[in-house]
């Protein structure tokens, strides 16, 4: 059973939204921060649209490259903090002075450049996990297809030829006719 949304997309995929916008409601009136509630808001709709994207995109065959691109700035980012990570427990462990590393100093004279970086990662996070959930209904998705993309290439096949003599079986016909012709 599918509902509709002029998307044709299976139930799972709306029930899966429904899912995360009540937990994300949940926690919205359980913060009194305007900023956190604006914040909440815009990652349920990157989350939203990047589920319905990623359907939208195993219906169209174009999934996969998309998936891909996304996992390797995952995996980028998720490099470069384990690294930084390990720089700072490497370069500070063995002292008791407090921590001032490179990249705190430099983020807190960056406000800018460091918050959209933030927002660049979280938004990358946020569209590989809805394109996760919406790898759950792959095969639903598929079965949704659209008919020019799936069933209208089966439906279309070369005409069948009618099977007529073959052009050496009319000549022989001809040629004998012409003999009989000539013998009578």
């Amino acid at each position: 059973m599918k509902f509709k949304f002029g998307l044709n997309l299976p139930w799972g995929i709306y029930a899966s939204i429904l899912i995360l916008l009540i937990i994300a409601t949940y926690i919205w009136n359980n913060v009194d921060s305007t900023d956190t509630k604006d914040l909440i808001n815009y990652l349920c709709a990157i989350l939203a649209l990047s589920i319905v994207q990623g359907a939208l995109l195993i219906r169209m065959g174009k999934f996969e490259i998309y998936k891909n691109i996304l996992n390797a700035l995952w995996n980028i980012e998720t490099a470069a903090t384990f690294l930084y990570g390990m720089y700072v427990l490497l370069e500070y462990s063995s002292t008791a002075s407090t921590i001032n590393s490179p990249f705190a100093i430099w983020s807190a004279g960056n406000s800018g450049i460091f918050t959209l970086i933030i927002v660049f990662f979280s938004v990358i996070c946020i569209a590989r996990a809805g394109y996760s959930v919406a790898e759950i209904f792959k095969a639903a998705i598929m079965k949704t297809r659209p008919i020019e993309a799936s069933t209208l290439k089966n439906l279309i096949t070369e005409p069948k030829k009618i099977k007529t003599h073959s052009s050496k079986k009319r000549k022989k016909q001809n040629y004998s006719k012409k003999q009989r012709i000539k013998v009578s």
